[in-house]
């Protein structure tokens, strides 16, 4: 059983896929980078800590989080990680091993920014979440597993299920894939591979572990 105290769940700013709130059921601590605080008080979450540099954080928001108690760690605007990168840093720091990461897909919306979405997932393969037993992001409908070495993610999924491969981190080596339609038995895959794109799941859950660099298996059509 994962001892509670090790599930941190990080809140990214943007509007929350509600599906994707069942992920933050049992969180000992939830983290709010940011804006992160809105997003999560409006899906009903309630951060127990803000980490940012609070420019887009709301003025009756960071009075609720005043009112409230919740820790603020306040950072200078002027830095070199994201407010998500810091409240993962964060995230880890406390105790965190099975991480959690609400985030916004952005869509159509006004504002939407393709680099944060990307900052996002480049920060999930960041060396010092490796020692994490999982490391998840929900962005919008789609689940992203990231798999460091060492470590193995066993995803259940409904038969013939689409899911993905991406070595969105760098080049992998030793990538093995049980469960699926096409297995893999230590293949690699490159950073420009899409080798591992679009196989389905069979029975039983898709079991995925890589040797060295770090894997991210990606589930377009997350059911919670």
């Amino acid at each position: 059983m994962t001892p509670p105290e090790s599930i941190v769940v990080v809140v990214g700013g943007g509007p929350i896929a509600l599906p994707a709130v069942a992920a933050a059921r049992g969180a000992h601590l939830v983290i709010a980078a940011d804006s992160g605080l809105d997003a999560a008080r409006a899906v009903g979450l309630e951060p127990d800590m803000l980490v940012g540099d609070l420019d887009s954080v709301s003025e009756a928001g960071l009075a609720w989080a005043r009112e409230r108690g919740v820790l603020i760690e306040t950072h200078p605007s002027d830095k070199d990680h994201t407010d998500t990168d810091l409240a993962l840093h964060r995230a880890v720091g406390l105790g965190g091993r099975h991480i959690t990461v609400l985030a916004t897909d952005g869509g159509a919306a006004p504002g939407h920014r393709l680099d944060h979405l990307l900052g996002t997932i480049a920060a999930l393969g960041s060396p010092s979440l490796a020692a994490c037993d999982s490391v998840t992001a929900y962005v919008g409908g789609t689940a992203l597993h990231v798999v460091h070495p060492g470590h193995s993610v066993a995803v259940a999924l409904e038969p013939g299920a689409t899911f993905s491969l991406l070595a969105a981190h760098g080049p992998c080596e030793g990538v093995s894939v049980e469960g699926a339609r096409w297995p893999l038995d230590h293949a690699s895959l490159h950073a420009s591979s899409t080798r591992g794109i679009s196989n389905r799941a069979a029975d039983g859950p898709v079991v995925v572990s890589v040797a060295h660099g770090i894997v991210t298996v990606v589930v377009p059509e997350v059911v919670l």
